[in-house]
């Protein structure tokens, strides 16, 4: 028998990396640029790139990303055990949630932070309204720079946004705790599920 798929472990890869650079923006304090150096050798540029290394301008966009990803992969970490990993590929956390809900039981808990992020009332709610998307379809947003030739996204909600955009952040920083909390405590409650 072969073993299952490692979802568990990368998943938590993905989320320590958001918490990671949620950690850098928090220390660098967001913000928007900074021209002022000690350096007289430094040129403009690269004392504003390493002023804005960690700030939402540069990092947002692929730490929601693995965020997500890391969310999509924690439920299919909890759906492989029990063998209801969907036949056909989905990263729509929703219907992830609902496969999961109707085949074991759910921390409520977890079940709200899932639908918290699959949907658009979550700190990141402008952005997704913004370009009329939700949560679920964050595989385009954070992907790609555009759905279609004719429809670029709108990031600026979530760019350039300074203290606005550093607490949304660190509220999400909090929920990725509780996500890891959950995962292990529903690992240890199911593990008996497990078909391997």
């Amino acid at each position: 028998m072969s073993l299952p798929p490692d979802y568990f472990s990368l998943a938590s890869n993905f989320l320590d990396l958001s918490e990671s650079i949620i950690t850098q923006m928090i220390k660098s304090g967001n913000p928007a640029g900074s021209f002022i150096s000690s350096d007289p050798k430094e040129t403009l540029e690269e004392r504003h790139k390493e002023s804005v290394r960690w700030s939402d301008q540069n990092v947002a966009i692929p730490l929601l990303f693995n965020f997500y990803h890391g969310l999509e992969l924690t439920l299919k970490g909890m759906l492989s055990p029990i063998g209801k990993i969907p036949k056909e590929k989905s990263h729509k956390l929703s219907y992830l949630l609902e496969v999961l809900e109707n085949n074991s039981e759910v921390n409520s808990n977890f079940s709200t932070i899932v639908k918290k992020y699959s949907g658009i009332d979550n700190q990141f709610s402008p952005l997704f309204k913004k370009n009329a998307l939700t949560g679920d379809q964050f595989y385009q947003i954070f992907k790609y720079p555009e759905l279609s030739q004719e429809k670029q996204f709108d990031f600026s909600s979530i760019h350039h946004q300074e203290e606005i955009s550093l607490d949304m952040f660190i509220e999400l920083k909090d929920n990725i705790g509780e996500i890891h909390r959950l995962k292990e405590q529903w690992w240890q409650e199911n593990r008996h599920l497990s078909n391997y």
